[in-house]
């Protein structure tokens, strides 16, 4: 075993070591205490890599949310509103998402308590299966005074003119119509890009966060 550094004091996730626990298999362990209150052995290893980062509660608390008791998250039979609830559940609360830096990492935050009260909010105000949920104010969060029903089109038009945005190669365009002209696409692509962390015109995008009158 390589020389023991002390990581008592550091935080990963919900974590946080308060001293050394020995060795088993060679690898050096650590007691931490829970951010729920509960004490939990682990590696450093995993700790530092990031494969432990609860006592176990946040495996827990995440398999009660993703729990299929509506039906509407059936293996094989999965709805797309479903899909749009996990998917704003892991940008939000999520620290591997590769979105949470601009959602959760920047506190948004989803206000529904659970699927069911977002289903039954999406289905009375609007929802249709070509629509995206769209926040009216980004600096704001999920919640249902802050969201919409709205197509790409519409979310483009949303941004307005005076929202810059940061192509994948570190150029940034004050104007997102600017954007999509240089990278042959439209504002429309660019905003389905950001959405759903994928492409347009053969870039990454991302919203400069410095820019004002945001919305997204």
């Amino acid at each position: 075993m390589s020389a023991l550094v002390d990581i008592t004091g550091q935080v990963f996730g919900r974590l946080t070591v308060i001293g050394f626990a020995g060795t088993a298999n060679n690898r050096a362990l650590w007691l931490c205490r829970c951010e729920c209150g509960s004490e939990h052995v682990a590696q450093g290893k995993l700790l530092r890599n990031g494969k432990v980062k609860s006592c176990g509660c946040l495996r827990m608390e995440w398999s009660k949310l993703y729990r299929p008791t509506h039906g509407d998250a059936r293996r094989g039979k999965r709805t797309r509103l479903h899909r749009i609830w996990t998917g704003m559940l892991n940008r939000c609360r999520n620290p591997s998402n590769q979105a949470f830096k601009r959602y959760g990492g920047r506190g948004v935050a989803v206000a529904w308590p659970s699927y069911e009260a977002f289903r039954d909010w999406a289905l009375a105000n609007g929802y249709r299966d070509d629509l995206s949920i769209d926040r009216i104010d980004a600096a704001k969060g999920y919640s249902p005074d802050n969201c919409r029903w709205s197509t790409y089109s519409e979310q483009a038009s949303h941004l307005s003119s005076a929202r810059a945005v940061i192509r994948s190669d570190g150029k940034r365009f004050e104007h997102v119509a600017d954007g999509a002209r240089e990278s042959g696409t439209t504002t429309a692509n660019i905003a389905r890009a950001i959405k759903t962390n994928t492409k347009a015109g053969g870039y990454g995008w991302r919203y400069d966060q410095e820019s004002i009158s945001t919305k997204s």
